[in-house]
């Protein structure tokens, strides 16, 4: 994926952890709603930055720094129309470029090229000559190139995209360093001198795409270079003289880093938003929402250093709520911005068991799933301070056992100052774990035959019986329901 080339280049050791967190918390569609980025590269960088969060203050506080001396120091609007050069899909690749594949086409196909030309050269001047001698090889060199030229198409097609980047980057970086106090670029050096040769290269490139007479106008400079093997000396060239530049890399994650930071004053923008409060062991909120509900519900919460249980229906809000507290302590410790009217936290590792998948092919049941996953957890309960989201744990077991489990597990969770987030249908573990974890509830209301949820969390757990009501107002038949009465009474 485009998008994730450059976190899979600066953390190749991609974990299952973060694969789930970014399932469970919906981080793509999060990262839709948050990306106000203008290149391809500062895209990255933010899509990077979600899945390494920040470790500690310091970091966050650096961060600060940068996007206050942005606002006060630099023309915004200038940077971000001169970045947004660098946003066509084909910039992706400059990450390949910073970190892998610098250019290395294959030799043989080109190396002969200054000999080639040499000939077709000698032909002409041998025709001007002596036209009846050269009348065969001044027909046939061209005919040859021209089809080595369509041959290798594929080869100098891939080494123009690679220049383009290239051009379009060094320019880019040459404009930022007159008009940004901030970040200071260096590679442009190294390869400026190349630029006149890589706008012969792109030339008919540039004129191709504008209308159907500068198209053709295109045609005939493709076909020119293709009989003189114009492109192919450039890029032999180009590509025996340039050389990888380490400033290249670095200046690379630094454009990345400004965009992302223009990215975040314009989600600053948004008065949904805050910026977050670090204190040591302090999990809490008010207003808090999640980033991809239209007009969502708002609701405040404070741990006081305790876990939470929460209750209540299906599409009542529990599962939103415990999401969005995931979602907005990544925010907090990635770009330093949360979807709440206040957010106050600390550097949890965050854990999450919400949306687990059986897995058939390894003969891996939904229980020995979420076993697995509740295993990863335990451990990493006594390694760092976490906060653990749980929707519905142990799902795939019988009610005696998931009790039974549920309880000693959330209490091994909540341990070593961790946080652990779950929400729940079963009422047993609302008297389990009363006193070691704050509890509350997401209700709904009946009016008219009528269901209708507010969203709102209120203080304490819901104790009667949502499902049975829910059943009710769903026509199933009434010896279903009476049944169902009966034996719950019993």
């Amino acid at each position: 994926m485009n998008l994730s080339k450059l976190d899979n280049y600066l953390n190749p050791k991609n974990s299952n952890r973060i694969n789930r967190i970014f399932k469970d918390l919906d981080l793509k569609e999060v990262f839709k709603a948050i990306n106000f980025t203008n290149s391809k590269i500062g895209e990255q960088h933010l899509y990077y930055t979600l899945r390494s969060p920040k470790k500690d203050i310091s970091e966050l506080a650096k961060l600060e720094t940068k996007i206050a001396d942005i606002q006060r120091l630099v023309n915004i609007n200038f940077l971000k129309k001169t970045i947004s050069r660098l946003n066509k899909d084909r910039c992706y690749n400059l990450a390949d470029m910073a970190f892998s594949q610098w250019l290395n086409l294959p030799y043989w196909w080109y190396r002969k090229s200054p000999i080639l030309v040499l000939l077709l050269l000698l032909s002409i001047i041998g025709f001007i000559i002596f036209p009846k001698v050269f009348i065969y090889p001044i027909i046939l060199l061209p005919s040859i190139y021209l089809v080595l030229h369509i041959i290798n198409k594929g080869f100098v097609f891939y080494a123009v995209t690679f220049f383009q980047n290239l051009y379009d980057f060094i320019s880019v970086i040459e404009v930022l360093n007159d008009k940004n106090p901030i970040y200071k670029f260096k590679s442009q050096k190294h390869y400026k001198g190349y630029a006149p040769l890589i706008k012969i290269l792109l030339v008919g490139e540039k004129i191709e795409n504008k209308n159907i007479f500068l198209g053709t106008i295109g045609f005939f400079i493709d076909l020119l270079k293709g009989f003189f093997l114009i492109d192919v000396l450039i890029i032999r060239y180009l590509q025996k003289k340039m050389t990888f530049n380490e400033d290249f890399k670095i200046d690379f994650l630094n454009l990345g880093e400004l965009d992302m930071i223009l990215s975040i004053i314009e989600l600053r923008k948004n008065k949904k938003v805050c910026t977050p409060i670090y204190k040591e062991n302090a999990l809490s909120g008010k207003s808090i929402t999640h980033p991809i509900i239209k007009e969502c519900v708002s609701n405040s919460i404070d741990t006081y250093g305790k876990s939470v249980l929460i209750t209540g229906a299906n599409m009542s809000g529990k599962t939103t709520f415990i999401k969005s507290i995931g979602v907005n302590l990544i925010l907090a410790r990635s770009i330093h911005t949360c979807f709440a009217k206040e957010f106050t936290f600390d550097f949890f590792d965050i854990f999450t068991s919400i949306d687990i998948e059986q897995n058939l092919a390894d003969k891996k049941s939904y229980f020995k799933a979420e076993v697995d996953v509740m295993k990863e957890l335990i451990h990493n309960s006594t390694i760092r301070k976490s906060l653990f989201i749980i929707d519905e744990i142990f799902k795939g077991t019988n009610t005696k056992e998931r009790i039974a489990l549920s309880f000693s597990i959330l209490n091994y969770l909540a341990k070593n100052n961790n946080r652990v987030f779950v929400s729940t249908h079963d009422i047993e573990l609302v008297h389990l774990l009363k006193g070691n974890f704050r509890q509350f509830h997401f209700d709904f209301k009946i009016e008219n035959n009528n269901i209708s949820y507010d969203y709102k969390m209120k203080e304490g757990a819901i104790l009667h019986n949502y499902a049975l009501q829910l059943i009710k107002q769903s026509d199933f038949p009434d010896e279903i329901v009476n049944n169902a009465e009966k034996i719950l009474c019993e």
